[in-house]
């Protein structure tokens, strides 16, 4: 574990490891109220249920931030608490419970931080190894966007044109067909792309490449791509935790 000791100072390590332990009931009530809200949102849109469930994945991430805000600025100082309460136990009680209460609660606190630099390790190595997969897959995503592809015809690109006018997109998108992609998709914040498989136009009618078209463009209307990258983020730094798998499908 010493290499965690030269990457982090002791009070980080402390904070994240306990950051790690409570996030397990956390985002297990966090999915409980979920499932809870998806119930109520059954007559609702898919829309709204998306939408829910983004914002549970939110609360799981502010939770284990406060959480390691709290443990991290008061780390030295809930030392110094359970020292303080243990003496005043001592003062107050018979020396029999007392000691008893002593050794309880110290065996406890001992208990789970002689583990939390072993927490901490292993929570470090597999959040490393699920965020050069997600760098990877960005990777592949960012070379469907650039190769392999061809523009399509003027009709289509000014079909693009007033889909984006209707929705009031302000972004210039364009549309390609794509060697690479299997379904259509879209790739890309700032300027975003449409990429269509070879051939998909060709065997569509023209009503359903609307309704393609129409889908992705709502995709970038939402910030779907940059709030997909969020998420994954999130997926990645609590690749650990059953709720968060539960909440993410």
């Amino acid at each position: 574990m010493n290499f965690l000791y030269q990457l982090f100072s002791e009070d980080f390590i402390y904070a994240l490891g306990w950051t790690v332990l409570h996030s397990f009931w956390q985002a297990l009530a966090i999915g409980l109220l979920m499932a809870v809200g998806m119930m109520l949102l059954q007559r609702k849109s898919a829309k709204a249920r998306y939408e829910m469930a983004a914002f549970s994945m939110f609360l799981v991430l502010i939770s284990s931030l406060i959480t390691f805000l709290v443990y991290y600025d008061t780390a030295q100082a809930t030392s110094d608490f359970v020292t303080i309460q243990l003496q005043e136990a001592t003062a107050s009680a018979s020396v029999e419970n007392s000691t008893l209460t002593i050794t309880t609660l110290e065996s406890y606190l001992e208990y789970f931080n002689q583990y939390i630099p072993f927490v901490v390790a292993v929570w470090f190595i597999g959040a490393c190894f699920f965020l050069v997969r997600l760098m990877g897959g960005l990777a592949y995503v960012q070379r469907l966007k650039y190769t392999n592809h061809q523009p399509v015809s003027e009709k289509w690109t000014n079909k693009v044109n007033q889909l984006c006018k209707k929705l009031r997109l302000h972004k210039s998108v364009r549309m390609v067909e794509s060697s690479l992609a299997t379904v259509p998709m879209v790739i890309g914040y700032l300027k975003p792309v449409i990429l269509m498989p070879i051939g998909a136009i060709n065997g569509l009618s023209e009503s359903e490449v609307d309704a393609i078209l129409a889908h992705e463009l709502a995709h970038i209307y939402r910030n779907d791509f940059l709030l997909n990258i969020f998420l994954s983020v999130i997926e990645v730094l609590f690749y650990f935790n059953p709720a968060v798998w539960w909440i993410a499908a």
